[in-house]
């Protein structure tokens, strides 16, 4: 395991690229507090982290912004989450699913 594992939040909080996520599950029971799950980025590091109630559950390679679009840098929240989208780019739709290649 990479040292960069070990001590997600740590790295990602000092290089400045923090993305948190505050999720509450939709139809957790009353007696039970919903788990707290964060998304920690690395740009550096180009790795996504999902943390939940402060363990690493599973780290993603991402990509980055190049200098013309470089990728947004500060603590952001999800306002809403779509399941399966539809995504349009470029006079081109795609749908949802696997991607094929």
């Amino acid at each position: 395991m990479k040292a960069w594992k070990l001590n997600w939040l740590a790295v990602a909080t000092v290089i400045g690229v923090v993305l948190a996520v505050e999720a509450q599950a939709q139809n957790a029971p009353t007696q039970q507090s919903a788990p707290t799950r964060r998304i920690v980025v690395s740009l550096e590091d180009r790795k996504l982290a999902l943390v939940e109630d402060g363990q690493v559950k599973k780290v993603y390679t991402v990509a980055v912004g190049k200098p013309s679009t470089p990728s947004p840098v500060g603590t952001f929240t999800i306002e809403r989450r779509v399941q399966n989208p539809t995504y349009h780019h470029d006079g081109k739709t795609v749908l949802p699913g696997r991607a094929t290649r």
